[in-house]
């Protein structure tokens, strides 16, 4: 019943058209609601939506402020999916704000819950980024290895972040950083990193499975 109720559903879409700053949904054909029930109406359907799925690794301004930061034992990655509203379902259709559930498959095939999130109105041809949940078999382990004041404004530190992915696939971790201050400069660094803004630096950490990555940098911070 579950599924005739949902392929009835699917049968009964809505066609979006431009309203001004909104979009009015129309129904092409009557939906029956029964007393005390509800249904449920599919707005839009896509067979195949391609997403990218990231681990992501952040930090804090304050740790970089003194030389013995309160820092987490272990951390675990947020798990971030993305994907593009590009012809999901048919040319220049907007996707509608609402909750996002994520299904994958188990041993046996099934489809198991695997997270969900709520998504913003997104137009058509923006991207979709949404933190789904975290990590289980990634975990962390951020230690401060070195710190000095050079002078009364301007401080730095080193850092030593091991990555240990205790998973069966191989993971691309981001670590984001946020540098406080006027100014930052990374001294050191056993990875390349990427600048994203101002105060935002970016390194992508490949860790393989079962395996442990670490990443090293020296950073010096001056204060206003």
């Amino acid at each position: 019943m579950m599924r005739m109720a949902e392929m009835a559903a699917q049968d009964a879409a809505a066609n979006a058209v431009p309203l001004g700053d909104v979009y009015l949904y129309t129904i092409d054909r009557p939906v029956t609601i029964t007393a005390l029930g509800s249904n449920r109406i599919a707005l839009l359907h896509s067979d195949r939506v391609p997403v990218r799925r990231e681990y992501v690794l952040f930090g804090q301004p304050w740790w970089y402020q003194s030389p013995a930061p309160d820092l987490p034992p272990v951390e675990h990655p947020q798990v971030r999916i993305r994907f593009q509203n590009e012809g999901l379902a048919g040319a220049d259709e907007p996707l509608p704000a609402g909750s996002l559930h994520t299904w994958r498959e188990d041993a046996d095939g099934q489809l198991q819950y695997s997270g969900g999130a709520f998504i913003p109105h997104t137009p058509d041809g923006e991207e979709v980024v949404v933190t789904v949940g975290s990590s289980f078999d990634i975990v962390a382990e951020r230690v401060q290895t070195d710190y000095r004041q050079l002078d009364p404004r301007t401080f730095e530190s080193a850092w030593r972040i091991e990555i240990r992915n205790r998973g069966e696939s191989d993971a691309s971790v981001l670590v984001l950083e946020q540098m406080p201050g006027l100014e930052w400069t990374i001294v050191e660094e056993s990875h390349p990193h990427e600048q994203v803004d101002a105060q935002t630096v970016r390194w992508t950490i490949q860790v393989p499975a079962e395996g442990t990555a670490t990443l090293t940098y020296r950073v010096r911070v001056t204060q206003g």
